[in-house]
């Protein structure tokens, strides 16, 4: 931008003579010594928000709770405002081409009161140009400015590609802030509104309808590859999840919202206090999911994570209504099967574990546990499961020990 771009003074000036026709002497007398001020306070004037309004007035905690809703909000206003500079742009390019048409209208206009008017529609076309020139100035502030508030709040958390991936954990947040401002006082439609949508929200949450399925048939091409780090014979195999430590395979990186790692933490949580295992860290290292199709399959191996202690899991989210043929013992069918192998001796030990899954079953066992899935044939629908790692750091001896004493 140049000095001359946004500058009104000329203007101001040149009109000041004409301010006679609206104003008294001492007025217009008034008017011409203000015009250096005038042109300071136009150029200066508050045009939109400034940051400080962004952070607390737009941003404000109690409408947007997360850094993700903080983030999303960030990129709708950048949006805004970059789509309202490009329709300015336009807007004045089109004024260019009118202020040149009225100049040649003015050098060949004859009547001298109809130059008049083209001469008064000229300057008015002038000052729009200064005008446009100034909301383009604070239409780029905010562009800009957005930008910077994009990159504070991505942390790396959330996912940065579907917004719908954090709206369920946000408004969740936010419709309890709300819930906990309502006083007896409060109007009935207020309570309406703020209950129903809460419950509403929970309900969605529970039931799984904002689930692991939407979030991997949205993102899908989006999500990274993870066959390298994978024993699967599986084409089809990429990461949610991954905050283990760097290697040259794979790179941190999170898809999916907290209240869905929050869900795993839970079940981790109660898998290890139904076993009794005492005083213990978590941290989810790693989340997969494999689809599987005909003909692959997954060969015996066993886990680990950062620590060589922990629990993985299977989550069954979708399965094929036919495996197809089972060419030998067909009343003991495996095709497609999850098998657990057990590490118990003796024969009147029972070693393995094949259950008949349904969609939604979730099986957790510790890391060192050896397990497979077997192929299936005869039929193009996909199996579907989700495997989450957490490293579980604890003293065994305090867990195992009665009453978890040393000796």
């Amino acid at each position: 931008m140049t000095s001359e771009k946004r500058n009104i003074q000329v203007l101001a000036n040149t009109e000041s003579k004409y301010l006679t026709n609206i104003l008294d002497q001492q007025d217009v007398k008034q008017f011409k010594k203000l015009i250096p001020e005038l042109q300071d306070t136009w150029k200066k004037k508050q045009v939109f928000r400034t940051e400080t309004e962004m952070r607390f007035s737009v941003l404000s905690d109690n409408k947007y709770p997360t850094k993700a809703a903080k983030y999303w909000q960030c990129v709708r206003e950048q949006n805004t405002h970059f789509e309202n500079l490009m329709h300015l742009s336009f807007d004045a390019r089109k004024n260019d081409v009118e202020i040149e048409k009225l100049k040649v209208k003015i050098k060949e206009e004859k009547n001298k009161l109809e130059k008049e008017l083209l001469k008064i529609e000229l300057e008015e076309k002038v000052y729009g140009k200064a005008s446009m020139e100034l909301v383009a100035k604070h239409r780029m502030r905010e562009v800009a400015t957005w930008s910077k508030l994009k990159k504070e709040f991505h942390d790396g958390s959330f996912d940065d590609r579907d917004v719908n991936t954090h709206q369920a954990e946000s408004y969740k947040i936010r419709l309890e802030h709300q819930k906990a401002t309502l006083t007896p006082g409060s109007s009935q439609p207020e309570v309406f509104n703020v209950l129903g949508q809460l419950n509403t929200l929970n309900r969605v949450m529970k039931d799984g309808e904002l689930g692991l399925n939407e979030i991997y048939e949205k993102r899908k091409k989006q999500l990274p590859k993870a066959n390298k780090q994978l024993v699967g014979k599986i084409e089809d195999e990429v990461s949610l999840f991954f905050d283990g430590p760097p290697n040259n395979k794979i790179h941190s990186h999170n898809f999916l919202p907290n209240d869905i790692l929050q869900w795993f933490d839970s079940i981790f949580n109660h898998y290890l206090a139904w076993n009794k295992i005492g005083e213990n860290k978590r941290h989810i290292n790693s989340i997969w999911l494999n689809e599987m199709k005909a003909h692959e399959y997954n060969p015996i191996h066993i886990h680990q994570g950062k620590l060589f202690t922990g629990l993985s899991s299977v989550m069954i989210m979708k399965l094929p209504s036919d495996t197809g043929i089972e060419y030998s013992a067909p009343d003991k069918p495996m095709n497609g099967r999850l098998q657990i192998i057990g590490a118990a001796n003796g024969q009147f030990a029972k070693t393995d574990y094949s259950p008949e899954c349904k969609i939604g079953d979730f099986y957790v066992f510790p890391y060192d546990m050896r397990h497979c899935v077997y192929p299936y044939n005869g039929t193009k629908e996909k199996r579907r499961t989700l495997v989450c790692n957490v490293d579980v750091e604890h003293n065994p001896v305090t867990s195992r020990t009665a009453g978890g004493q040393l000796e």
